[in-house]
């Protein structure tokens, strides 16, 4: 018998589906089957404006009067994403969405050809997102007639406040095998966006820039970043100069236009000008100014080059306005003396986690700090701040909790499979698609994800990780793209990690493929 051929390659109405989440994402927010466990709907044509009017500036033509000479464009903000959703009402009560809609509503189509389409998890090749849409107006269609019978339906107008994007399956692979010689603890994309009026074309994806760890011996490896400027195409590498052997490097990340990296034993952190052509770490120069004795730096998090925060030992939070110059003293572990291990933000709201149960919150910008209430035991090594109120904690003994109201009260969130030794790193690129980097005994590296805000979450072999996913030994540290583009940042992921040998270390890079 020949092989088959695929006759339909073309998506059309019949094969999309539609899921609701009222309420927005969320892991207690059900996530209901159009025409199943909700209403049955259609979703109208979707505005999603790349930019606003483009205007020419025109100056008068310097050789021909009554002409003129374009000189540039002005370029308005766009319009917030829109689409009509249209329900068709059910028998059995009152429809739900004649109520005033005062909470967002996010809709997922579910596309696809052979796959179940009922299924949230394994149904789709790709999954259009609408975002957290707030209603404007309804019509209802179809009322009391005279003498016909046609449909009743309502058509309720929304605005996507939180963007519409697709996302699709990502199929990870290893990068630079034979450059990576140790482990590595941690990986970052450039956040540079441009086209070509700034230099080569750069989406966000093309410079990565992942921390090798240093290694002790006599013949020693020393700490490294290792850097793409083409996707992870090709790979260079750039010796932290100073840098000395065995030195426990934790973190990197980019600050305006420079690399840090944290050099925990040396209670300092390592700086390198990014080349804004050509996306290449320059010279490294070590600061050292403004840490403590024996109050080593964990964990960075930077909110903007000038509100840049450290998580350190014995409670020390620092904060660089300036990071050429060193730090300040933010928090002289006032709030507690433990040692904090990891630190994010959202906006003003700042999350720092460590060791004996440990969760600290500001409100401020880092300007003052409180224990939350929780119910999580054990040193935390990850989290995660969406905003204000919604936050992610991993512990290294393996266990996830939540938090909706922030930091008042917490769940515990359920992942699938076999149980867990160790949570490493909780990362989202939007608030529907969240990452989680795990560890099972062994130890064998797991990654989570789900693209419903946390309500449904899988492994490989689902429709966001086709496949199976390579066998390593510990995936230390998530990256995405920083850039405006939810479709780009939602599509790609980086994984710094240590090898199934447990000595050598791992870069992995996936991105779901663009036609």
């Amino acid at each position: 018998m020949g092989a088959t051929t695929q006759t339909n390659e073309n998506l059309t109405q019949n094969y999309i589906r539609a899921f609701t989440q009222r309420g927005g994402p969320s892991p207690t927010n059900p996530v209901r089957y159009a025409g199943m466990d909700e209403q049955y709907l259609q979703v109208g044509d979707i505005s999603r404006p790349d930019r606003g009017s483009i205007n020419a500036i025109n100056v008068n033509d310097p050789r021909t009067r009554g002409l003129f000479t374009a000189t540039g464009v002005t370029i308005d903000a766009p319009d917030i994403p829109s689409a009509s959703i249209t329900f068709k009402q059910r028998f059995g009560g009152v429809p739900w969405y004649r109520f005033r809609l005062n909470c967002p509503l996010n809709i997922y189509e579910s596309e696809g050809l052979c796959n179940d389409p009922s299924d949230p998890l394994n149904g789709w090749s790709t999954l259009s997102i609408l975002s957290q849409g707030l209603s404007s107006d309804k019509t209802f269609a179809g009322r009391t007639p005279f003498d016909g019978s046609d449909e009743s339906t309502a058509e309720v107008m929304f605005s996507w406040l939180g963007d519409a994007y697709s996302i699709g399956g990502i199929a990870i692979g290893e990068k630079a095998a034979t450059d990576v010689t140790t482990e590595v603890v941690d990986i970052v994309y450039g956040n540079k966006v441009q086209c070509s009026d700034c230099g080569p074309a750069n989406d966000g994806t093309e410079w990565i820039y992942a921390l090798q760890q240093t290694a002790g011996g006599s013949s020693a490896a020393l700490g490294k970043v290792l850097y793409s400027v083409d996707s992870g195409g090709t790979w260079a590498s750039s010796a932290i100069t100073g840098l000395g052997i065995g030195v426990l490097v934790t973190a990197i990340e980019i600050v305006g236009q420079y690399l840090v990296v944290v050099a925990k034993t040396e209670n300092a952190y390592y700086v390198s000008q990014i080349n804004q052509l050509t996306g290449a770490p320059g010279a490294w120069t070590k600061i050292t100014t403004g840490f403590v004795a024996a109050k080593t730096p964990n964990d960075i998090f930077v909110l903007s080059p000038t509100q840049v925060y450290l998580v350190a030992d014995g409670g020390y939070i620092y904060t660089s306005t300036n990071i050429l110059a060193g730090v300040t003293v933010l928090d002289a572990g006032n709030a507690t003396t433990n040692n904090l291990n990891r630190i994010h933000g959202s906006g003003n709201t700042l999350v720092a986690v460590g060791a004996s149960s440990t969760v600290l919150k500001s409100i401020d910008r880092g300007a003052h700090w409180r224990p939350t209430t929780t119910s999580v035991t054990g040193t935390l090594q990850a989290c995660l701040v969406l905003n204000a109120l919604d936050f992610f904690v991993g512990t290294a003994a393996g266990g996830v909790q939540y938090t909706e109201d922030g930091g008042e009260t917490w769940a515990s969130l359920a992942l699938p499979g076999a149980a867990l030794a160790a949570i490493q790193d909780i990362v989202a690129p939007t608030p529907e698609c969240l990452w989680i980097a795990a560890t099972r005994t062994g130890p064998t590296a797991a990654i989570f994800q789900s693209t419903y805000g946390g309500q449904f979450w899988g492994e490989s072999n689902t429709s966001r990780l086709p496949g199976t996913l390579p066998t390593f030994g510990r995936a230390n540290r998530l990256a995405f793209p920083i850039v405006p583009d939810l479709m780009v940042a939602a599509n790609n992921l980086a994984i710094a990690g240590l090898g199934g040998g447990l000595t050598d270390g791992v870069i992995y890079l996936g991105a779901a493929p663009v036609y």
